[in-house]
């Protein structure tokens, strides 16, 4: 699991499609994000 702060989990189990039964959306990090508040999960970290 993803423990991490401004990420937010949708679950969609009645999507057609099934890679849009599970979409989760990760807050945009960079290096001085990592500076002040530590390592954040990029979206490609995240799949």
């Amino acid at each position: 699991g993803i423990d991490q702060e401004e990420t937010i989990l949708l679950l969609f189990p009645d999507a057609l499609d099934p890679k849009d039964r599970e979409i989760l959306f990760v807050r945009e990090t960079s290096p001085e994000i990592a500076i002040w508040e530590g390592h954040k999960f990029s979206q490609e970290e995240a799949r």
